[in-house]
This record gives C-alpha cells, structure tokens and sequence, in this order.
C-alpha cells in the first residue's frame, strides 16, 4: 500500500501555520504566572502545536491511499441447468459434467479464474457434478445479464454459455449488450431444419428459411416482438401459429407478378410496397423476395 499527503492549497501555508502556533504561545505565555519556567515553555510548546495543528487541519489537507491487487483473468460458466438439458438422458448428462470439468481444469491449469453461473443462486460455483438440471424456466438473456452485472469491474475475459438454445423466458440474448467474450457450447437437437416453400406453382420456388422466419416472428408478431426497431411498421393481428397462412396466401396471390419479375429480372430483388402491397382480409402487406427466392422481410402495413 502507498500513501501520500495531498494539498488542496500551497504547501506553504504549513509555514504560516507554525507562525501562527509560535506567536499565540508566545502571546499566551510571555508573562509571568504560578507555574515555573520550565512548566511554562512545556505549556507553550504544547499550545503551539495544537494552534498549529489546527491551522494545518483548516487548509484541508488529504491523504490519499492507493492499494494495488492482482486479480487473475475469470472465466465464468453460465449453464443452462433447465429440464431440456436432461432430456438424453442420464448418461448424456454425465458425460457433459466430465467434460466440463476437463475444461474447467485446463483453463485453471493456465492461470484463470472459472466460476459458474446457473439459473439458480445455490447451484452457482458448485462442484460441476453436483449442478441439479431440474429448473422450469430458461432465461438465458438473463443469466447473461447477471453475469455482466454481478462482474462489473472485475477482470472477466470470457464466458463460456453451455445451453441447448431453448428458452422460454426473457428475450434472446441476441439482442443484449455484453462487454465480454461469449463462447457458446450448444447441446440438443442438430437436426437441419428444411426451409418452407411458400408458392405452389412457378420456375422460382419462393421459400422462408429459419433466419427470414425468425425476423418476421420476432419483429413483427404482436405477442414475440422483443424491440421497437420498426416502429413506422404494424404488428399482426393473428396469433403466431396464423401468422404462416398469411404470407402463403399473400405470396401464392403475387405469385403470377413475382415469376415474370424474375424471368426479366433473374438477378433483381422482387419488391413488393407502397402502392404495389398486397391486399389480405383488410390490410395490406410489404414484403420482398431475393434473387434466389427467398423471402426475406415480410409485414403488414401501418395503417
């Protein structure tokens, strides 16, 4: 620890403030009294002093502190322990924990820090094996979240989410802000999903694929929309299980215009807005197709 002493005013004030001690015992103390010489020259040192001190203490001196500690680098295990984890079963799970561990131990093997993060404070910095996979709710941008805030200020380099995407809760954590490094271990079903074909006749086939089905549900889904983003644009008024039946029968109705654009225009970008938006049940709709036939954005207009 290294102290020093910091002046708010010039240092040489402490010499105005010794004067000023010396001549009030002086003042004080020149005269004769009961006590003898030697009593009054020890009364008047002490009086000075404490006349000085008091001076000194009045230019608000500070005395600054610094403390220097080494924090080894830490990474943090944010686990996903809900109850789809542990549906293959018991024996995939151990053989996640042994992994873990093997992991937790070449990490600490070269100087870092691991502590562990689930969804349940008694589970957090437990032994690996002793993590219960048992929690009914799957905040996964919270658990993040908690991690960035819970580690403010602290020397957190990496973390690692082990989790197998399933979340029931929160919003996704695609959408937050993170002042660390997040690697993800993904677990559960790798099954490629197909990509929906969406007109039923047509040398283009027009087809939503997982990343346009996840912006048209997440943006624009009255019950799923997680930001303000598009603000100028309306929501559904169908529940998310209509929502595909809508742009079928929007996109089967443009099919005609959509397969002669392409013939024309094979590497365009079909566009369908503004006054072009296709009519539906009282609305309309914009939406745009890309040159290999897929539907990329889709919504209904704000009325």
């Amino acid at each position: 620890m290294k102290s020093e002493l910091i002046f708010q005013s010039s240092p040489w004030f402490i010499i105005l403030c010794l004067l000023a001690g010396a001549a009030y015992a002086v003042l004080l103390y020149q005269k004769k009294s009961n006590f003898s010489v030697l009593q009054n020259r020890l009364l008047a040192v002490a009086r000075g002093l404490l006349v000085a001190l008091l001076a000194f203490l009045l230019i608000n001196p500070l005395l600054r502190s610094n403390k220097t500690t080494i924090e080894k680098p830490t990474v943090v295990f944010a686990i996903d322990n809900s109850t789809s984890m542990a549906q293959g079963g018991q024996e995939k799970l151990t053989q996640l924990k042994g992994e873990l561990q093997k992991l937790k131990d070449d990490i600490e093997s070269k100087g870092s820090s691991v502590e562990i993060k689930t969804f349940d404070e008694e589970g957090d910095n437990k032994d690996i094996n002793g993590i219960n996979f048992g929690q009914k709710t799957s905040d996964l941008s919270g658990l993040l979240a908690n991690v960035k805030n819970n580690y403010e200020g602290r020397n957190l380099t990496d973390v690692i989410l082990v989790s197998d995407g399933i979340a029931n809760a929160g919003i996704s954590p695609t959408y937050g802000k993170y002042n660390f490094n997040i690697h993800s271990i993904g677990l559960g079903d790798t099954t490629l999903k197909k990509d929906v074909k969406l007109n039923a006749g047509g040398a283009k086939a027009i087809y939503l694929d997982v990343h346009s089905y996840l912006h048209i549900y997440m943006r624009h889904v009255e019950e799923m929309k997680v930001t303000d983003h598009f603000e100028h644009k309306d929501n559904f008024q169908w529940k998310e299980e209509d929502v595909f039946t809508v742009i079928k029968h929007v996109i089967q109705d443009a099919n005609d215009d959509i397969q002669k654009f392409f013939v024309d225009k094979p590497d365009g970008r079909y566009s369908c807005y503004g006054g072009m938006s296709r009519y539906f049940e009282g609305d309309y709709y914009t939406f745009h197709i890309e040159k290999d036939g897929r539907l990329s954005t889709f919504h209904k207009n704000k009325k």
